[in-house]
């Protein structure tokens, strides 16, 4: 196994099991994935901003209901994070259409209830999530 591979192999597990939270007061958890199979064209440094950003969006997401939040809001606010930066093909870092544009999409389903939103196609929206949710 090429070492970049091997080692972001175990970074990601490492990090995947230190992702899911648990709090002794609440019983609440929060899992994230930030995507697959494109670490082995990247450097270093975008790999360690993976990781950062993900590290960022669970604490976050886990921050949020920790304070009473929804799992909602906190699953919102969580890939908000991941649309906000260019490492991710989301939100800022999509991909850009044959015609040189950025079209997002993004769906949420409420577990609960079972209520659920997408948008599809969307240019001028910062955070497609958002505009799902509502």
């Amino acid at each position: 196994m090429l070492p970049i591979i091997k080692k972001t192999l175990t970074n990601f597990l490492l990090f995947f099991f230190s992702s899911v939270l648990f709090s002794e007061s609440k019983d609440i958890s929060i899992v994230i994935h930030g995507g697959a199979g494109w670490f082995s064209s990247m450097t270093e440094e975008e790999i360690s901003g993976i990781e950062s950003a993900l590290n960022k969006a669970a604490d976050l997401g886990y921050k949020v209901m920790l304070e009473g939040g929804t799992s909602l809001d906190a699953v919102e606010q969580a890939i908000i994070i991941l649309e906000n930066n260019p490492l991710f093909n989301a939100g800022k870092g999509g991909v850009l259409t044959s015609e040189g544009t950025i079209e997002l999409d993004a769906s949420f389903m409420d577990g609960k209830t079972l209520n659920a939103g997408a948008v599809s196609g969307v240019k001028k929206v910062k955070n497609p999530i958002s505009a799902a949710i509502k």
